[in-house]
């Protein structure tokens, strides 16, 4: 492999797993700061860190680790059992995003994305309150994005009344790229973490940050006009959890659900 930059694709986890054997594939305990008992990976509790808001912001404990510590020139997050691949399901690691494939994609396009997926009922707005969202919290973002960078505003209502998007906080970029998205993004979500009262939320909508962030990141990415490679992404899970989630994705009216099937859950 002629590989000319240090390539680092995080795998968040909260438990224990079966590490991809792919070089530059690095397993990132998230919320480590919450537990006792941990499990050898690198922990998101180390350095400058938010590992302790992990219950709000889900994955973004990782990005937050990456963007303030991580010295790799590309950089993505994967999950423990969510995967780019050639295949949608096929879940075996051969066909997982390799070092030399992210080298060159990268010298092609500035971010590499999960494939959309598309929305038979709602729009993403709408989609968004038919999960765990709490209305009316993404007017409260829209209010936010205009204060803080109003050129946003726009795309952001624009991404609302899709009816497609990507999904799950899994990327890769160039780390340059990550750490002003970063910046952007946590400038957001932080002013919102004071705006918005989560005390009676459920405790999963009070992972209302991390899922917010799923929308936000389309909407940097358009607004930015950024090159997207859009790449399948693969669940490594027992089969009959992945026909109950799906099953749960036709009752919400999502169309092309094997491609849905990988963000619902409440485990970030």
């Amino acid at each position: 492999m002629n590989q000319t930059h240090k390539i680092c694709m995080y795998i968040a986890a909260h438990k224990k797993f079966a590490v991809p054997d792919i070089e530059g594939y690095v397993p990132l305990e998230v919320g480590a700061a919450l537990r006792d008992e941990h499990f050898g990976f690198i922990r998101d509790d180390g350095g400058e860190n938010i590992s302790a808001k992990n219950p709000f912001f889900c994955e973004l404990t990782a990005y937050y680790w990456i963007w303030k510590n991580s010295d790799a020139d590309i950089v993505g997050l994967s999950h423990y059992r969510r995967y780019f691949s050639k295949y949608r399901i096929n879940p075996d690691s051969q066909y997982y995003l390799q070092p030399d494939e992210i080298e060159q994609l990268m010298a092609q396009y500035d971010v590499i994305l999960p494939e959309h997926f598309y929305w038979r009922k709602h729009t993403v707005k709408s989609g968004y309150y038919a999960g765990a969202g709490v209305d009316p919290d993404l007017d409260t973002i829209g209010k936010i994005i205009q204060d803080l960078y109003p050129a946003y505003s726009q795309t952001y209502r624009d991404v609302l009344t899709h009816h497609e998007a990507s999904y799950c906080n899994m990327f890769v970029m160039k780390k340059s790229d990550f750490d002003a998205y970063c910046q952007w993004l946590f400038d957001i979500l932080i002013e919102a973490e004071r705006r918005i009262d989560i005390s009676d939320y459920t405790p999963a909508e009070k992972r209302i940050f991390g899922y917010m962030s799923e929308i936000l990141l389309n909407v940097w990415v358009e607004q930015n006009k950024k090159r997207v490679c859009y790449k399948p992404m693969v669940v490594n899970a027992p089969f009959s959890k992945k026909k109950k989630i799906l099953r749960i994705c036709e009752k919400m009216g999502i169309q092309k659900a094997t491609k849905a099937v990988y963000c619902v859950d409440s485990k970030f």
